[in-house]
């Protein structure tokens, strides 16, 4: 059976323009991650800005456009409150910071065969194309990339041209596949309240590269491998309120963690999603466990997809 290729448009990404003669360094100052080993047009990292107490306030995959200037990818959040964390240290730096989200457009390319020879050909087409960028990334546990373009650009004319339609895939689609492949997404899991290492992304902070803010908090929990609390993705055979607290056992009392996301498939009759578990009390060997209600949970590790590397095709 060949392949069948979906498209996702990303209508919640917001998109950041960075330029000036101190971008690199504003910038490897005020993120988690070594924005100095970006090279022009290769390859993506993502990073996080953080608080002084180490809280996730916008994590970004970051995009170095040219020598000066970057481009910053948030999957979704609040655009004010965004632009807010990333100029809070600007001073008198020789950068602007600007939202460009209505300049850009996001969407998401896979293919439910993991077949990235095909996405490779296929990526070649529209590579050259003014003002695209395009970036393998896995969104939905399966083969695919991301293509941020400029809404003038002809990337999905090139697209409908290779395959004449493509299936379209609606955010609750998106949603579901996410939760199903354990991979969390700011801001619905990976959330301002919550320490950034909770999340379990290790590929988007740097512990060797000096100081950054959120940086001392970063090297604390990274030497004493301790956090309050962790991210887990789980499975519960019941269609599950999301506000009803899971129990720890064996006493099936003490409640340890707070559902984040879920979604049904009622074809499985499962529920899947997100909750953040308290560290103290649950087993470092098994792991956690504990109901919701009166169902048992199977838990499972986020994908980390910060560790992949993210090159342009």
């Amino acid at each position: 059976m060949s392949p069948q290729f979906f498209i996702a448009h990303l209508k919640a990404s917001i998109v950041f323009e960075v330029a000036g003669k101190d971008a690199e360094r504003y910038l490897n100052n005020r993120l988690s991650n070594n924005i100095k080993n970006l090279h022009v047009g290769h390859v993506g990292i993502f990073a996080a800005a953080l608080s002084v107490q180490g809280k996730t306030e916008g994590f970004f995959f970051v995009h170095r456009t040219s020598a000066e200037s970057y481009l910053l990818l948030a999957d979704g959040g609040d655009p004010d409150l965004l632009k807010t964390s990333l100029t809070r240290y600007k001073v008198a730096d020789r950068l602007t910071i600007e939202d460009r989200s209505s300049k850009y457009q996001v969407s998401h390319l896979y293919s439910t065969e993991n077949d990235s020879a095909s996405l490779e050909r296929i990526a070649e087409n529209i590579i050259n194309s003014e003002g695209t960028c395009v970036y393998r990334r896995n969104r939905f546990g399966r083969a695919g990339f991301d293509i941020i373009q400029l809404t003038s650009g002809n990337a999905n004319d090139l697209l409908l041209a290779q395959f004449g339609e493509l299936q379209e895939l609606s955010e609750e689609q998106q949603h579901a596949l996410r939760l199903k492949a354990h991979i969390p997404q700011f801001p619905n899991e990976i959330r301002p309240e919550f320490l950034l290492q909770e999340s379990m992304l290790k590929g988007s902070y740097s512990t060797s590269k000096g100081c950054y803010v959120g940086q001392e908090v970063i090297q604390k929990i990274a030497s004493f491998a301790s956090v309050p609390a962790k991210l887990y993705a789980f499975e519960c055979s019941a269609d599950l309120e999301p506000t009803l607290p899971p129990t720890l056992q064996p006493n099936g009392e003490d409640k340890i963690g707070v559902i984040l996301s879920t979604m049904y498939d009622s074809t499985s009759n499962l529920t899947h999603g997100f909750i953040r578990v308290k560290v103290r009390g649950v087993s470092a060997e098994v792991g956690p466990s504990g109901f919701i209600g009166t169902n048992p949970i199977k838990f499972f590790p986020v994908v980390d997809f910060t560790e992949e590397a993210y090159e342009k095709i």
